[in-house]
Protein backbone atom coordinates (compact mmCIF):
# COMPACT_ATOMS: atom_id res chain seq x y z
CA UNK A 1 0.00 0.00 0.00
CA UNK A 2 2.79 2.44 0.88
CA UNK A 3 4.62 1.70 -2.35
CA UNK A 4 1.39 2.18 -4.27
CA UNK A 5 0.85 5.57 -2.63
CA UNK A 6 4.36 6.73 -3.55
CA UNK A 7 4.11 5.52 -7.14
CA UNK A 8 0.71 7.17 -7.62
CA UNK A 9 1.79 10.53 -6.22
CA UNK A 10 4.98 10.63 -8.31
CA UNK A 11 3.14 9.73 -11.52
CA UNK A 12 0.32 12.23 -10.94
CA UNK A 13 2.62 15.11 -10.01
CA UNK A 14 4.97 14.40 -12.92
CA UNK A 15 2.15 14.46 -15.47
CA UNK A 16 0.46 17.49 -13.89
CA UNK A 17 3.67 19.52 -14.12
CA UNK A 18 4.55 18.37 -17.64
CA UNK A 19 4.80 21.13 -20.28
CA UNK A 20 1.59 21.79 -22.16
CA UNK A 21 -0.82 20.09 -19.74
CA UNK A 22 -2.18 23.32 -18.25
CA UNK A 23 -2.53 24.87 -21.70
CA UNK A 24 -4.33 21.78 -23.04
CA UNK A 25 -6.82 21.90 -20.15
CA UNK A 26 -7.79 25.41 -21.21
CA UNK A 27 -8.14 24.49 -24.89
CA UNK A 28 -11.37 23.69 -26.72
CA UNK A 29 -10.76 19.93 -26.85
CA UNK A 30 -8.54 18.79 -23.94
CA UNK A 31 -9.16 15.08 -24.64
CA UNK A 32 -7.75 15.25 -28.17
CA UNK A 33 -4.41 16.54 -26.84
CA UNK A 34 -4.19 14.80 -23.47
CA UNK A 35 -5.60 11.29 -24.10
CA UNK A 36 -2.66 9.99 -26.19
CA UNK A 37 -0.14 11.63 -23.85
CA UNK A 38 -1.81 10.18 -20.76
CA UNK A 39 -1.89 6.68 -22.24
CA UNK A 40 1.77 6.86 -23.24
CA UNK A 41 2.72 8.02 -19.74
CA UNK A 42 0.56 5.29 -18.16
CA UNK A 43 2.31 2.54 -20.11
CA UNK A 44 5.77 3.91 -19.41
CA UNK A 45 5.22 4.30 -15.66
CA UNK A 46 3.29 1.06 -15.13
CA UNK A 47 0.25 2.87 -13.74
CA UNK A 48 -3.22 1.40 -14.24
CA UNK A 49 -4.61 4.79 -15.15
CA UNK A 50 -3.69 8.45 -15.49
CA UNK A 51 -6.81 10.57 -15.58
CA UNK A 52 -6.86 14.25 -16.45
CA UNK A 53 -10.08 15.97 -15.49
CA UNK A 54 -11.72 19.35 -15.24
CA UNK A 55 -12.16 21.22 -11.98
CA UNK A 56 -15.65 19.70 -11.85
CA UNK A 57 -14.28 16.17 -11.99
CA UNK A 58 -15.18 15.37 -15.62
CA UNK A 59 -12.68 12.97 -17.18
CA UNK A 60 -10.72 14.07 -20.24
CA UNK A 61 -8.60 10.88 -20.36
CA UNK A 62 -8.95 7.24 -19.37
CA UNK A 63 -7.54 3.88 -20.55
CA UNK A 64 -11.03 2.98 -21.81
CA UNK A 65 -12.33 5.81 -24.04
CA UNK A 66 -15.96 5.04 -23.15
CA UNK A 67 -15.26 6.35 -19.63
CA UNK A 68 -14.15 9.76 -20.92
CA UNK A 69 -16.70 12.48 -20.21
CA UNK A 70 -17.98 10.74 -17.07
CA UNK A 71 -17.58 11.85 -13.47
CA UNK A 72 -14.37 10.92 -11.72
CA UNK A 73 -14.82 8.52 -8.78
CA UNK A 74 -12.84 9.88 -5.84
CA UNK A 75 -12.18 12.92 -3.65
CA UNK A 76 -11.19 16.08 -5.53
CA UNK A 77 -11.98 18.82 -2.98
CA UNK A 78 -8.47 18.90 -1.42
CA UNK A 79 -6.84 19.04 -4.86
CA UNK A 80 -9.05 21.97 -5.86
CA UNK A 81 -7.51 23.81 -2.90
CA UNK A 82 -4.00 23.02 -4.11
CA UNK A 83 -3.30 19.94 -2.02
CA UNK A 84 -2.51 16.32 -2.88
CA UNK A 85 -4.91 13.61 -1.78
CA UNK A 86 -4.23 9.86 -1.76
CA UNK A 87 -7.00 7.34 -1.22
CA UNK A 88 -8.33 3.88 -1.93
CA UNK A 89 -11.13 3.92 -4.43
CA UNK A 90 -13.21 1.65 -6.58
CA UNK A 91 -14.01 3.32 -9.85
CA UNK A 92 -14.65 1.88 -13.29
CA UNK A 93 -12.80 -1.19 -14.60
CA UNK A 94 -9.03 -1.00 -14.90
CA UNK A 95 -6.66 -2.70 -17.35
CA UNK A 96 -5.18 -4.66 -14.45
CA UNK A 97 -8.59 -6.05 -13.52
CA UNK A 98 -9.83 -6.36 -9.96
CA UNK A 99 -7.73 -5.47 -6.93
CA UNK A 100 -7.22 -2.83 -4.26
CA UNK A 101 -6.74 0.46 -6.07
CA UNK A 102 -4.60 3.29 -4.68
CA UNK A 103 -4.96 6.64 -6.42
CA UNK A 104 -3.55 10.13 -5.98
CA UNK A 105 -5.20 13.37 -7.11
CA UNK A 106 -3.10 16.49 -7.63
CA UNK A 107 -3.90 19.98 -8.97
CA UNK A 108 -2.77 21.45 -12.27
CA UNK A 109 -2.07 25.17 -11.95
CA UNK A 110 -1.95 27.76 -14.70
CA UNK A 111 0.55 30.54 -15.22
CA UNK A 112 -1.16 32.70 -12.58
CA UNK A 113 -1.23 29.94 -9.97
CA UNK A 114 -4.93 29.17 -10.40
CA UNK A 115 -6.07 25.53 -10.44
CA UNK A 116 -7.19 24.83 -14.02
CA UNK A 117 -7.63 21.06 -13.75
CA UNK A 118 -6.72 17.88 -11.90
CA UNK A 119 -4.66 14.77 -12.55
CA UNK A 120 -5.18 11.42 -10.89
CA UNK A 121 -2.87 8.43 -11.19
CA UNK A 122 -3.75 5.04 -9.77
CA UNK A 123 -2.40 1.53 -9.50
CA UNK A 124 -3.62 -1.73 -8.03
CA UNK A 125 -1.64 -3.26 -5.18
CA UNK A 126 -1.00 -6.47 -7.11
CA UNK A 127 0.43 -4.40 -9.95
CA UNK A 128 2.77 -2.70 -7.47
CA UNK A 129 4.02 -6.15 -6.45
CA UNK A 130 4.69 -6.92 -10.09
CA UNK A 131 6.86 -3.81 -10.37
CA UNK A 132 8.68 -4.45 -7.08
CA UNK A 133 9.39 -8.19 -7.21
CA UNK A 134 11.97 -7.97 -10.05
CA UNK A 135 14.01 -5.67 -7.79
CA UNK A 136 13.97 -8.19 -4.91
CA UNK A 137 17.21 -10.00 -5.92
CA UNK A 138 19.06 -6.66 -6.07
CA UNK A 139 17.73 -5.66 -2.65
CA UNK A 140 18.71 -9.00 -1.10
CA UNK A 141 22.16 -8.93 -2.71
CA UNK A 142 22.77 -5.39 -1.45
CA UNK A 143 21.73 -6.44 2.05
CA UNK A 144 24.05 -9.46 1.96
CA UNK A 145 27.01 -7.31 0.87
CA UNK A 146 26.28 -4.75 3.60
CA UNK A 147 26.07 -7.53 6.21
CA UNK A 148 29.37 -9.06 5.04
CA UNK A 149 31.11 -5.67 5.22
CA UNK A 150 29.73 -5.09 8.71
CA UNK A 151 30.97 -8.48 9.94
CA UNK A 152 34.38 -7.93 8.31
CA UNK A 153 34.71 -4.56 9.99
CA UNK A 154 33.58 -5.60 13.47
CA UNK A 155 35.72 -8.76 13.74
CA UNK A 156 39.12 -6.93 13.98
CA UNK A 157 37.62 -4.41 16.38
CA UNK A 158 36.30 -7.21 18.59
CA UNK A 159 39.68 -8.97 18.60
CA UNK A 160 41.54 -5.79 19.48
CA UNK A 161 39.10 -5.04 22.28
CA UNK A 162 39.61 -8.53 23.74
CA UNK A 163 43.39 -8.07 23.66
CA UNK A 164 43.15 -4.72 25.43
CA UNK A 165 40.84 -6.12 28.12
CA UNK A 166 42.84 -9.36 28.47
CA UNK A 167 39.87 -11.40 27.38
CA UNK A 168 37.63 -10.20 30.22
CA UNK A 169 33.89 -10.29 29.65
CA UNK A 170 31.76 -7.16 30.24
CA UNK A 171 30.51 -8.54 33.58
CA UNK A 172 34.07 -9.23 34.73
CA UNK A 173 35.16 -5.73 33.69
CA UNK A 174 32.29 -4.25 35.70
CA UNK A 175 33.25 -6.26 38.79
CA UNK A 176 36.90 -5.24 38.42
CA UNK A 177 35.92 -1.60 38.16
CA UNK A 178 33.72 -1.82 41.27
CA UNK A 179 36.59 -3.46 43.21
CA UNK A 180 39.14 -0.81 42.20
CA UNK A 181 36.66 1.96 42.88
CA UNK A 182 36.00 0.62 46.38
CA UNK A 183 39.75 0.36 47.09
CA UNK A 184 40.39 3.89 45.85
CA UNK A 185 37.67 5.40 48.04
CA UNK A 186 38.97 3.46 51.06
CA UNK A 187 42.30 5.34 50.95
CA UNK A 188 41.73 8.53 52.93
CA UNK A 189 45.31 9.79 53.04
CA UNK A 190 48.40 8.45 51.33
CA UNK A 191 51.64 9.06 49.49
CA UNK A 192 51.76 9.39 45.73
CA UNK A 193 55.06 8.38 44.14
CA UNK A 194 55.73 8.95 40.46
CA UNK A 195 58.71 8.05 38.35
CA UNK A 196 60.40 10.01 35.59
CA UNK A 197 57.63 9.00 33.22
CA UNK A 198 54.96 9.62 35.85
CA UNK A 199 53.54 6.13 35.48
CA UNK A 200 53.93 4.54 38.95
CA UNK A 201 51.66 5.41 41.87
CA UNK A 202 51.41 4.06 45.43
CA UNK A 203 48.71 4.98 47.94
CA UNK A 204 48.66 3.94 51.57
CA UNK A 205 46.37 4.50 54.49
CA UNK A 206 47.89 6.67 57.15
CA UNK A 207 47.28 4.09 59.87
CA UNK A 208 48.85 1.24 57.85
CA UNK A 209 51.98 3.27 57.05
CA UNK A 210 52.36 4.25 60.70
CA UNK A 211 52.06 0.67 61.91
CA UNK A 212 54.75 -0.54 59.48
CA UNK A 213 57.02 2.32 60.59
CA UNK A 214 56.56 1.39 64.25
CA UNK A 215 57.34 -2.26 63.54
Amino acid sequence: MQQGRRESVIAAQSFASAPGVAAALQSRDPSAVLQPRAELARKRTGMDFIVVMSTKGIRYTYPYPREIGKKFVGAIAPALKGRTVVEQAGGPPLPAGQGTDVQAVVPVTGSRGKVVGLVSAGITVKNVAGLWLPQLPIILASGAVALALAITGTTPVSRRLRRQTYGLAPVELAQLYEHHDAVLHAVREGVLITGARRTAAVGERRGDAASRTAG
